[in-house]
């Protein structure tokens, strides 16, 4: 643990957890961490099971792990990567190797935030401009509506409010049509009665 603190904590800031739950609990103070150091063994909670609790927390199932251990099996590497470690090193650590991995890491998780703030914003902007697009859509239907009374009073014709209504159904369901040649057919009738 010393050792990782020495060689790390000169470029970055470390909080060191000496067993399983007392890693929980840091992860769960401020500030959260941005990468995450596990070891497999460790006393009462080994490392995947801090790692288990970790991937079923929204706030935290994003933050890379990557597992330190000294078991040099595949068995035991395949299970972490399987669980959601983004890497795995081996004991005795390199120093330049395990510095080389956390620029890498870090280098990632920031280019990362910056495009999950990027895609916040935009989600913002095409909010604005959407409301800012019916405003202007009710805008121009008014204008054009405007303009559209104004033509018609030049013109002489009353305006859309003044229009007479189509004619409405009566009681009957049918409407009432005035039928001009009606009298016509009704006089020519009497006379073929009358002849």
């Amino acid at each position: 643990l010393n050792v990782f603190g020495n060689l790390l904590s000169p470029y970055y800031t470390v909080r060191a957890a000496n067993n399983g739950p007392r890693a929980l609990e840091m992860v769960n103070t401020e500030p959260v961490p941005d990468i995450i150091l596990l070891d497999v063994m460790m006393p009462q909670m080994d490392g995947y099971a801090v790692l288990r609790v970790l991937r079923d927390h929204p706030r935290h199932r994003d933050i890379p792990v990557i597992f330190v251990s000294a078991l040099d099996e595949n068995e035991n590497e395949e299970v972490g990567l399987a669980l959601g470690a983004v890497d795995f090193i081996h004991k005795p650590v390199k120093p330049a190797l395990l510095l080389a991995r956390m620029k890498t890491y870090l280098t990632l998780i920031a280019e990362r935030n910056a495009l999950v703030h990027e895609i916040g914003f935009l989600h913002k902007e095409i909010a604005r401009l959407s409301e800012e697009n019916q405003v202007l859509k009710a805008a121009g239907i008014q204008a054009l509506a405007a303009m559209e009374s104004a033509l018609a009073r030049q013109a002489g014709e009353p305006d859309a409010a003044e229009k007479p209504t189509a004619p409405t159904a009566g009681k009957s369901g049918t409407f009432p049509v005035p039928l001009a040649h009606e009298p016509e057919r009704q006089d020519r009738r009497f006379e073929k009665n009358t002849k």
